[in-house]
């Protein structure tokens, strides 16, 4: 028996996706903003500052799509959870590495932690959030497996 809501599933996925993105970007853009921009040699502008949030959401996206952190329902709340946190990691190490660069010298990275501190707290929100809308909006079905072995 096929559920009624089943068609809307993948564009849940994607609004779910997209939340995460924009937000971990959002918080981002705060921390750029208040922090590392005025510390650059030349400090950024509008459309120096727009770039810089478009190169974090591309590395974003590439780490969390190489990680699997973008399946969900199909991998473990857990599973997802780890995968979202090592590309939040991974991303603010080379953003890291681009504000170095930008600034011609290291820059404390307290920041940056308090950054990844308020992506965890987004990505558990979304990952408990998200599963339990999930399972209320297409619940899981009754599967019988047979199985057997083969000569």
């Amino acid at each position: 028996m096929k559920n009624k809501n089943e068609q809307y599933k993948r564009i849940f996925r994607f609004l779910i996706k997209i939340v995460l993105i924009l937000s971990q970007t959002g918080v981002f853009a705060y921390a750029w903003l208040s922090y590392y921009n005025d510390l650059i040699v030349v400090p950024f502008v509008q459309k120096g500052n727009w770039f810089f949030y478009l190169v974090y959401t591309i590395l974003l996206s590439i780490f969390l799509n190489s990680f699997d952190g973008l399946k969900y329902g199909t991998y473990r709340k857990t599973n997802i959870m780890l995968s979202q946190v090592l590309a939040s990691l991974a991303t603010a190490f080379i953003i890291y590495l681009q504000i170095v660069l930008l600034a011609a010298e290291f820059l404390s990275i307290v920041p940056l932690i308090y950054m990844l501190i308020a992506d965890v707290g987004i990505i558990y929100l979304l990952c408990v959030g998200g599963e339990t809308l999930m399972q209320k909006l297409f619940p899981k079905r009754r599967v019988l497996l047979i199985y057997d072995e083969y000569s």
